[in-house]
């Protein structure tokens, strides 16, 4: 079965954190980065308690508050910042990370949006070379809406900028495409995912069972196309009026027994 992860989204990441994803069962991280909101602690403190709690730290999500990857005003800044993430991060043994290819653009086929696309490209094809000194990936998350990276065709032109460029497939986030063709479009090249529920009409990070996806469908077609990266969830601790509480680190390993782990009895 595939190996379970936990995005650190809205939570504070601290050794209590490594202690409950341990405890639960949960075997790989996301490390979520913000540049309003640095990390309390270094990627080498990380790496140590990782290896303490036996938690991998199998990947690190850019910060996309100022570094907009589609954003040519702020280009400079966003290449040093992104390409320091990556030399830190991978000598602290983090090889894989999630990139925004850029925020929403209203107007859908403005010429803006175009020069923003083409913006996108050059900086993701920088960061997959330089990424790949440390042996390490970029990998470009699909998103919802007028964003940069919103349907295959436009995932497709991203990744056809450098060969080494893979995809993180957010289930949440896919609107124009059914999922299934999603997945089975790029394949091996997905090497990671954001798993969460939503209703159709908007991304709700809901716990998968909550939404419309068809999680029996999803899972096999991962399964067809040799899926083997993390099955690594984007779900906040919120409150569950179902359970009538916020939801922790065992309410993830449930819903995997429920969702997931049929498929592989």
């Amino acid at each position: 079965m595939y190996k379970i992860g936990l995005s650190t989204k809205k939570k504070e990441v601290n050794e209590e954190l490594f202690k409950q994803y341990a405890a639960a069962g949960i075997k790989a991280m996301e490390l979520v980065l913000s540049e309003w909101e640095p990390l309390p602690l270094s990627f080498a403190e990380y790496k140590e308690l990782s290896d303490k709690y036996g938690v991998e730290i199998i990947s690190a999500h850019f910060p996309c508050d100022r570094a907009d990857i589609a954003d040519e005003s702020v280009f400079d800044y966003t290449l040093k910042t992104l390409t320091d993430v990556i030399k830190e991060a991978s000598e602290s043994g983090i090889h894989r990370f999630v990139a925004h290819a850029g925020s929403d653009e209203d107007n859908e086929t403005s010429e803006a949006r175009l020069k923003r696309l083409k913006t996108a490209k050059k900086m993701l094809n920088l960061l997959a070379e330089y990424a790949a000194e440390f042996n390490s990936v970029i990998a470009v998350e699909t998103l919802p809406r007028g964003c940069i990276g919103r349907d295959i065709d436009e995932i497709s032109e991203l990744l056809g900028v450098n060969d080494k460029l893979k995809v993180c497939l957010d289930v949440n986030h896919i609107f124009r495409n059914d999922s299934s063709d999603f997945i089975r479009k790029f394949g091996k090249k997905i090497v990671t995912t954001h798993i969460s529920d939503y209703d159709f009409i908007y991304e709700r990070h809901w716990m998968p069972g909550e939404g419309l996806i068809d999680w029996d469908r999803l899972i096999e077609t991962l399964k067809d196309v040799g899926y083997d990266g993390p099955w690594l969830y984007e779900v906040g601790f919120d409150y569950s009026s179902k359970l009538g509480r916020r939801y922790n680190c065992n309410d993830f390993i449930d819903n995997v027994n429920k969702i997931l782990a049929p498929h592989f009895l």
